[in-house]
């Protein structure tokens, strides 16, 4: 699906930005600042992050979704269709929330954006404590994880190391996170 989608977008935008220089208050959602101090994305991952934290950890599906993730035979009392089924929402949510505070912050819509983020998003969990088997992890070792790819991606990038040698240290980093 994601191959589906890529490609639609790359026809339908012709593989050119599409820019939003008409709409002055959209690029505010990704740009502004809260108390003209904080970014607005950052004000949007706390949040984000506390709830997460509050629905893992408080509530009764949050076990559910840590059972399922362990051992989905063992979860079978869950009603596990109807967990991934939340579970797939909640993600969609998210990932047209983030798309949409990009192209907010680029005053565009390109399609080539993001493209790997899926794999950095794998790597921060990993370095942060989630297994890879599923049912273990937790939302400060995710943060935390996130913030080191973070680093890695930017100081690589500030090294003006080459794109594609980025894609192979982070292959490497997840690969040892594993192995430890």
């Amino acid at each position: 699906m994601q191959s589906i989608l890529r490609g639609a977008a790359y026809l339908i935008a012709n593989g050119q930005p599409v820019p939003l220089y008409s709409n002055t208050t959209f690029p505010k959602i990704g740009t502004g600042l809260a108390f003209g101090v904080v970014p607005y994305p950052i004000i949007y991952m706390l949040i984000f992050f506390f709830l997460q934290y509050m629905l893992l950890n408080k509530t009764k599906l949050g076990r559910y979704i840590y059972a399922v993730g362990g051992n989905e035979t063992a979860a079978q009392f869950s009603d596990i269709k109807k967990v991934k089924i939340i579970v797939w929402t909640i993600s969609g949510f998210l990932a047209s929330f983030a798309g949409i505070v990009l192209s907010a912050r680029l005053a565009s819509g390109q399609p080539s954006t993001s493209i790997g983020a899926e794999t950095d998003a794998i790597a921060g969990c990993v370095l942060g404590g989630t297994s890879m088997y599923g049912g273990v992890g937790n939302t400060g070792g995710v943060l935390i994880g996130i913030m080191v790819i973070g680093v890695i991606s930017n100081g690589l990038t500030l090294m003006h190391v080459d794109s594609n040698w980025q894609y192979v240290v982070k292959g490497v980093i997840i690969l040892l996170a594993v192995y430890v």
